[in-house]
């Protein structure tokens, strides 16, 4: 338990030094669900009105997963401990709006909604920041987070089922966790993902339903009466098995509906203008 807590202050660090870039739900998802299924995990989906409070779960992956095309390293390595997969993910592609996890980000592989993004870029007017975000901004990837999470409730419904997986914006959560985390007056670093007692729990609310009307708000740590018990550590599932990326030709095909739905919806306009008298 000792080597799991150093491991946890690793990943913890690096959450705090991580760059910020990206921002932004529909499903079909990235998320296998048969592999959840197999793996026996319930999928905390909905966030629901009210105080969510939960503690971080670690995790191990089984492979080299997600190479960075910077660095050409891999960003999780087999038998290391992480409490957050972050991720690059184009939503809502395809006419069924599908959630992909982008091979360029990740894997320095071509990425077809990439590159729909880069067309769209070409054929506007630079300096046309509406343009831009009606054509452009949606092709982009945003930044998601994958984690395990022990739910904390009332009624103890959702405590009971142990570790869930959360999916979630990565400014709805580990944004405000990170700025929390800095001590304002001493600048010290507070030791959230430790397993031990001096861990943290952590609390927010969700105000309000829908994509317009939904705020995340008060977010808190709370102080833990004693430190993770093995029966919520120990688990034989590696959490990377649950991510899904398609490969460059189910994303084209992706995109190609894309483009035919939005031709469609052209053709649809132009029968319904009236038609000029001669």
């Amino acid at each position: 338990r000792s080597a799991l807590r150093k491991k946890m202050k690793e990943r913890q660090r690096e959450q705090q030094e991580r760059p910020e870039g990206g921002g932004g739900n529909f499903f079909h998802s990235y998320i296998k669900a048969d592999a959840l299924k197999k793996m026996g995990l319930p999928w905390f989906k909905k966030i629901p009105e009210g105080t969510l409070t939960f503690d971080l779960i670690p995790f191990q992956v089984s492979e080299k997963f997600l190479i960075n095309p910077q660095t050409h390293r891999a960003d999780y390595i087999p038998d290391e401990y992480y409490f957050v997969l972050d991720l690059k993910v184009h939503k809502g592609v395809g006419p069924n709006n599908w959630d992909v996890v982008c091979p360029a980000a990740h894997l320095g592989r071509h990425c077809p909604v990439c590159q729909m993004a880069k067309d769209a870029k070409a054929k506007i007017d630079g300096q046309n920041k509406e343009e831009w975000k009606a054509k452009v901004l949606p092709f982009l990837p945003k930044e998601r987070n994958v984690m395990l999470i022990w739910i904390h409730d009332k009624d103890g419904v959702e405590e009971e089922k142990g570790p869930q997986l959360l999916e979630i914006s990565y400014h709805s959560l580990m944004k405000q966790i990170k700025e929390l985390a800095v001590d304002e007056d001493s600048g010290e670093t507070v030791e959230y993902a430790s397993v031990e007692d001096d861990g943290k729990r952590i609390s927010f609310k969700r105000k309000g339903t829908g994509m317009k009307n939904t705020q995340f708000l008060g977010y808190k740590f709370i102080d833990r009466d004693e430190g993770l018990s093995d029966d919520i550590l120990d688990h034989e599932f590696y959490l990377n098995e649950v991510i899904e990326i398609l490969d460059e030709d189910q994303l084209q095909e992706l995109v190609d509906g894309m483009k035919a739905a939005a031709k469609d919806n052209d053709d649809d306009d132009d029968d319904d203008r009236p038609r000029k008298r001669r």
